[in-house]
This record gives structure tokens, C-alpha cells and sequence, in this order.
């Protein structure tokens, strides 16, 4: 049974609305202090500019239906993303340190040949998902279906451009400091 929905600017503005509150919601929940925070900018500027970055979306999501479900969709990966540390940062004894020491140490021995494995294997199931998307929709690339699985494709392309900012900085801070921006970067 086929169900088809009309891309009005209400469906763009509501699910673009509900993709960015559980993107808010979940990093909140995982770094209310946003320090586990993947963003540079929102890592940055803080709650206030986050706030105002996913307004944005919703409001362009109103005026691009289209547009609106695929914000939806990269934004809910985020939550995902952000909610799969989520027992760890929130329950593990001294887990805030313990996860940001353990990333420290991980970005300090990795190589960026493993860093770029890890990343590619950390979006591909998501990349494979999202290309099932397009090729499942093949024949008619005005569905709501087609915005999802660019949403998804969003996501993999986000994700690999905000884990190379952050290791960048942190190579930066350890080759200008030495082990005392390990120690920075780690301290709560």
C-alpha cells in the first residue's frame, strides 16, 4: 500500500522542527556543557547559537519542503549519533572525564590513516543506507523518500568534516603545547 503526502511547507517546517529538537535534545542530554560536542562553531558559540542555527533550518525547511525533510533527516542522525554515548557520558563513573581522556589519547597515538579508516567506517553504513534510498527511488526524484535519503547522505558528509576540524585543532594544540594542551583539552 502506497501512502503519498503532499510536500507542503507545513510537513518541510514541522520536520525539520522535529529533527532539530532531538539534535538539541540529545546533545544536551550527552554534553549539557557541550564539551563532547562535534560542531566547532556550536562547540564555540554555545547554547545560544545553537539555538539560533536550528531556527534557521525549520524556517528554510518552510519555504523548500523538499529541503525541510532533509534537515529532518540529517538532524535525527545527529540525535542517533550523539545518543550512542549516551549511557557512557551520562552514567559511567567519571564518564565526562573518562571519554574526553580516552579521545585525547586516541586522537594524540592515531595515525591519520587510521583516523580516516575509522571515519569511513563509521559513515559508510549510513552512506550504503542512504544511496538503497536513492536507487530504491529511482523512477520518481520528487517523493518525500528522495529528501531522506539526502538527508542521510548529508550526514555522511558532516560527520567526516566535523572529525577532521576537530582532530586538526587537537593536532594543532599538541604540537604547539606539547603535553600541556593534553592535559587543557582533557580538564574539565
Amino acid at each position: 500500500m502506497h501512502v503519498a503526502i503532499s510536500l507542503t511547507p507545513l510537513w518541510g517546517l514541522s520536520l525539520a522542527s522535529m529533527g532539530r529538537a532531538l539534535d538539541l535534545l540529545s546533545t544536551w542530554w550527552v554534553t549539557p556543557r557541550l564539551r563532547l560536542e562535534g560542531n566547532p562553531l556550536i562547540k564555540r558559540y554555545g547554547w545560544t547559537f545553537a539555538l539560533a542555527w536550528s531556527l534557521l533550518f525549520p524556517i528554510l525547511g518552510s519555504c523548500a519542503p523538499g529541503v525541510g525533510i532533509m534537515i529532518g533527516a540529517c538532524s535525527c542522525m545527529m540525535a542517533f549519533s550523539n545518543m550512542h554515548l549516551a549511557f557512557i557520558a551520562r552514567h559511567a563513573p567519571g564518564a565526562r572525564n573518562t571519554l574526553r581522556a580516552l579521545n585525547a589519547h586516541a586522537r594524540r597515538v592515531c595515525s591519520f590513516g587510521a583516523f580516516c579508516l575509522e571515519t569511513a567506517m563509521l559513515v559508510l553504513p549510513a552512506a550504503v543506507l542512504g544511496l538503497m534510498g536513492l536507487a530504491a527511488h529511482d523512477t520518481d526524484r520528487t517523493g518525500a523518500a528522495i529528501y531522506v535519503a539526502y538527508g542521510v547522505l548529508l550526514w555522511c558528509a558532516a560527520i567526516p568534516c566535523f572529525r577532521l576540524m576537530n582532530w586538526l585543532r587537537f593536532q594543532r594544540a599538541l604540537r604547539q603545547l606539547g603535553t600541556l594542551a593534553l592535559v587543557n583539552l582533557v580538564s574539565p
